[in-house]
């Protein structure tokens, strides 16, 4: 084999390895690129209605009361409940029921700051939290008044996603559907 014949054999080789190299490499710079440099081409889709809390907040006194494994469905009651707190603790109820087959991974509780606001709770089907610190943890997460606010709380007792009043109720019950479908816990 002569000297040009090799050369020529080495400069293919030269030039397969570098189509590699290039094949491996130039989607994780062209990656790294449109995320950094070009924010707005990167899809923002995201399938949860609720808003998601980032970071999760945990707050011990609320989870090691409720801590039995179970997904919980948290409403913060700030005085005596009336009309529309009434209709939200049904409506988390009915979602609960929605639920089928897996409604008893869920389940709810009422957090208050003072005994007095669950006086009129008589739901036995709600566990009932007082804890002033905790419910006012929760109040400035959402930036105002927490009535019929619902927050979700993982099997972990990390408050993960909270639900404004006019999200609850199919939104809810769709991410509830879709947290129990794919979470291997609760």
């Amino acid at each position: 084999m002569d000297e040009s014949a090799q050369a020529e054999a080495t400069t293919a080789s030269r030039g397969k390895f570098l189509l590699l190299v290039c094949i491996a490499f130039v989607p994780i710079v062209t990656a790294y690129l449109m995320y950094f440099y070009m924010p707005d081409v990167v899809p923002d889709g995201r399938t949860n209605q609720g808003q998601l809390m980032t970071p999760p907040v945990r707050i011990d006194t609320i989870a090691g009361a409720l801590s039995d494994g179970r997904w919980v469905l948290l409403q913060l009651v700030d005085a005596p409940c009336e009309r529309r707190c009434e209709e939200t603790l049904h409506l988390s109820q009915q979602l609960r029921t929605a639920l089928g087959k897996d409604s008893s991974r869920v389940s709810r509780a009422v957090v208050v700051a003072r005994a007095e606001d669950a006086s009129d709770l008589s739901d036995g089907n709600i566990e009932i939290v007082v804890d002033a610190v905790g419910f006012e943890s929760l109040a400035k997460v959402i930036g105002g008044p927490p009535s019929n606010h619902i927050f979700l709380m993982d099997p972990n007792g990390n408050i993960m996603m909270w639900y404004s009043p006019d999200q609850v109720g199919k939104p809810l019950l769709k991410d509830l559907k879709h947290l129990l479908r794919i979470s291997n816990i609760g």
